[in-house]
């Protein structure tokens, strides 16, 4: 599971994220900052917790969702079927909350995981692919835009 903290502006946008594997860096990757631009805009400052995950199987694994009560500001949730070498063959919405026009099922511009039998031989498979913006309650950051 991926998890990226981003610090928002009053006015929505991403001024600074923190991701696990680049501690010294506080840019945040592009879609992430396009999502946030796109929410309901605040009055004040605040944080998001971005959480993206993929969990082999066709349902969501429990840690995949956003915590019971969370303010969910944006969610999509996907069941997907993976070849062999981690390219999306199909994908069908499970679950979508906030941004209306944005796909339950993105494009992916290339393999995304691939599951591997007991044996070590790469398998096509279902999946469930789960990408979701909560805001937290605690209070807002200090970085300003």
């Amino acid at each position: 599971m991926r998890l990226v903290e981003v610090d928002v502006s009053a006015d929505g946008n991403a001024v600074a994220c923190r991701v696990a594997d680049r501690p010294d860096d506080r840019r945040c990757p592009p879609d992430i900052a396009g999502l946030v631009a796109s929410l309901p805009k605040g009055d004040r400052p605040h944080i998001l917790d971005v959480r993206g995950s993929l969990h082999f199987g066709d349902v969501p694994a429990p840690d995949q969702l956003p915590p019971a009560g969370a303010d969910v500001q944006f969610l999509r949730v996907a069941k997907i079927f993976v070849n062999e070498v981690g390219n999306v063959l199909e994908c069908t919405g499970i679950e979508r909350r906030g941004v209306d026009d944005y796909p339950d099922c993105p494009t992916y511009s290339g393999p995304i995981g691939a599951r591997r039998s007991e044996d070590g031989s790469a398998q096509t498979t279902w999946a469930v692919i789960a990408l979701s913006f909560t805001k937290r309650p605690e209070a807002a950051p200090v970085a300003t835009k």
